[in-house]
């Protein structure tokens, strides 16, 4: 039986000893020690959906979650770096 291709890359990620193993906090700060090697994984996997707008927006919501409480930081790089396709950011009342 073969191993699925989630579970190959999960033991290459959480084996190797030369991959950091880092924690963030949640998105909304309720929960501290999260593994952002963990967390990374469903961005991987979203990247490669067949449609590219779906698969684009579903590897940032991932990216933010592998982020933790500091994901504005992400969409802010990436306001900069893609800033024709994203907007300036919204304004907060």
């Amino acid at each position: 039986m073969r191993t699925p291709v989630s579970g190959l890359v999960r033991e290459r990620l959480f084996g190797d000893v030369n991959v950091p193993d880092t924690t963030v906090s949640s998105t909304d700060g309720r929960f501290t020690g999260m593994r952002q090697q963990a967390m990374a994984l469903p961005a991987l996997f979203a990247a490669v959906e067949d449609d590219p707008l779906q698969a684009a927006l579903d590897a940032l919501y991932a990216a933010a979650v592998t982020y933790g409480s500091d994901y504005g930081t992400l969409f802010a790089e990436a306001r900069s770096a893609f800033p024709e396709e994203l907007g300036p950011a919204a304004a907060t009342a």
